[in-house]
């Protein structure tokens, strides 16, 4: 075959892969829940690999007075309040292990029943953040006066928290996610001269990786971690500019995931494809969910088959299974108070 009709076929068949990679890409039907009580909207935090979705519900987001809520087998289930306000769970390992906090304190739903961990250092203030399938519990205690902030593990709901090793003399910072071997992603507070950088313990006795920051960054901090040890989460510039990224465990890449228009994206999830999903700011100033996937970054409202009720558009997404299952968060109104929704988007082959 001449070089010319060698090369004109090799183009063709980039561009056919290209194109059928693009019309290949996954719809979603989106399944809106309705909140129960008074509270007009529902906020989602996480999701585990049964499908079960954690939250809150309230009047906004962050609501002080907000009910812990659970999704389950597409029942929307308020859990009980340890105390009067800031109950928001967290992570969740499985349907009988949901962590979070409340009244800035510790606490793990088990069963449906609260329980206060047991103090780290001394310091019984903190959030627990995530949990896996072994009962392992991750977050931070800290020191409410000076702002000490520690990361911690709890093996358990009966154990006492251990702090986790710090790096270089700095021992101050947080622990975010956890997987089912046990690695810890998070951040350390000053490493480098830097003020955050994201790391991942892979030995909760050992000293943790770093895992580095995007170019012209000035911190990183880790968010999710899937079971292959890649991390997301994001990097903030001196321009408070904000960044999602994802770090690769087998090639050690850090890679910057862009935006949807304007410069803000964070991302909230990863899988075990490497499929990582967040929120980004859209050129109008809207905040649209993304999923990133293949080295794109696109705008998951563009790829909604079909919805339960009508939406404006979904704004945030939390996290991503296994499955491909997103737990997200949609917009049904905008305004003063906007009206928040939590969403399963379901891929459609």
């Amino acid at each position: 075959m001449p070089r010319s009709i060698h090369l004109i076929a090799s183009t063709l068949a980039l561009f056919l892969a290209t194109a059928t990679g693009l019309a290949r890409q996954t719809l979603y039907d989106a399944q809106v829940f309705e909140p129960v009580g008074e509270d007009p909207s529902l906020f989602a935090t996480g999701m585990n690999e049964q499908g079960v979705i954690i939250g809150y519900s309230g009047e906004v987001q962050f609501d002080s007075r907000a009910t812990p809520i659970a999704i389950y087998q597409e029942h929307v289930i308020p859990g009980p309040m340890p105390h009067e306000s800031l109950n928001f769970p967290l992570g969740l390992g499985n349907a009988s292990l949901i962590v979070g906090t409340s009244s800035t304190f510790p606490y793990a739903w088990v069963r449906g029943l609260p329980r206060l961990l047991r103090p780290a250092l001394g310091l019984p203030q903190g959030s627990a953040y995530d949990a896996n399938t072994r009962g392992v519990i991750c977050g931070e205690v800290y020191r409410d006066f000076t702002g000490d902030l520690y990361p911690v593990v709890w093996p358990n709901v009966r154990a006492r928290g251990v702090k986790l090793t710090g790096l270089g003399g700095v021992t101050q910072g947080a622990a975010r996610a956890i997987n089912e071997n046990n690695q810890v992603a998070g951040y350390l507070r000053g490493l480098g001269g830097y003020g955050f950088v994201a790391v991942r313990w892979d030995h909760l006795d050992r000293i943790p990786k770093p895992l580095g920051l995007l170019p012209g960054a000035m911190n990183s901090e880790s968010l999710c971690i899937n079971n292959r040890g890649d991390v997301a989460g994001r990097s903030s510039f001196p321009d408070n500019t904000i960044e999602a990224f994802v770090y690769l465990d087998a090639t050690q890449e850090f890679i910057g995931l862009g935006n949807l228009g304007s410069p803000y994206s964070y991302a909230r999830g990863i899988n075990d494809a490497q499929q990582v999903v967040g929120e980004s700011a859209t050129p109008d100033n809207e905040i649209h969910s993304f999923i990133w996937q293949d080295g794109v970054l696109r705008d998951l409202n563009d790829f909604i088959r079909n919805r339960s009720e009508p939406f404006l558009y979904v704004s945030n997404a939390v996290a991503i299974d296994s499955q491909g299952r997103i737990a997200a968060e949609v917009r049904l109104e905008d305004g003063p108070v906007p009206v928040t929704r939590i969403a399963l988007l379901t891929p459609v082959q």
